[in-house]
């Protein structure tokens, strides 16, 4: 990641879920990613540090990145007095609004759809908090996640797509082993090789040392 800019990253959720805060160093204003099971929890954390959330990003319609954006709406709300919107990708509705896919009841144990204000075009390029970023659909692990670029921060947001080492399960329904790997290859593995990746699970990797390491891969 570029020296301008700084992620803090919150473990929410049971699995855990990457609940990622992402801004300039010189602003107030940030960008929250991918808002799991208790992802409310880090209000406290947002206001010791004074910033100020003006979007939520969600990568794909699995509940545990999903499951805590309306508490966590709530909060800021009654803290600012700001609603502040949500946003994913427009391949991925049907799943935050069909239970069968957004897996709720395994990870909640009740039956749930999710609402998101805004819905993304596959590279639209949208500017948030001061930042450039590029929505990259990168279906596989569900049928119509997304990947978020943020170029000058040099870094990427995948949820589950790409992990250290590894990629996505895709046994869920709208899972595609053939669409996940090409995703990767097409829409990550592409970016420039310094380029940071943040994933929905587990350590932080990058784009050279997954296209050198990840046995998924071949390059």
């Amino acid at each position: 990641m570029t020296a301008d800019y700084e992620a803090a990253c919150y473990f929410v959720g049971p699995l855990p879920t990457n609940c990622y805060v992402l801004k300039k160093k010189d602003r107030a204003e940030c960008v929250i990613i991918d808002p799991g099971p208790g992802a409310a929890g880090i209000i406290d954390e947002i206001m010791k540090n004074e910033w100020v959330p003006e979007a939520i990003l969600v990568t794909h319609g699995h509940s545990d990145h999903v499951d805590g954006l309306e508490a966590l709406q709530e909060a800021l709300l009654e803290k600012t007095g700001k609603k502040v919107p949500s946003y994913a990708a427009e391949s991925e509705k049907e799943v935050f609004a069909n239970p069968s896919e957004n897996v709720s009841e395994m990870i909640t144990g009740k039956t749930k759809r999710y609402f998101i204000e805004n819905f993304l075009a596959d590279d639209e390029e949208k500017e948030f908090a001061g930042m450039k970023v590029k929505v990259l659909y990168t279906p596989g692990h569900t049928r119509g996640g997304c990947s978020y670029y943020f170029p000058e921060a040099g870094v990427v947001f995948c949820g589950d797509t790409v992990f250290a080492g590894s990629v996505g399960r895709t046994d869920f329904p709208g899972g595609s082993m053939s669409a996940l790997v090409r995703s990767a290859t097409e829409k990550i593995l592409s970016l420039p090789e310094d380029t940071d990746i943040l994933p929905g699970h587990g350590e932080p990797t990058t784009v050279g040392r997954e296209q050198e390491e990840n046995p998924y891969f071949c390059y």
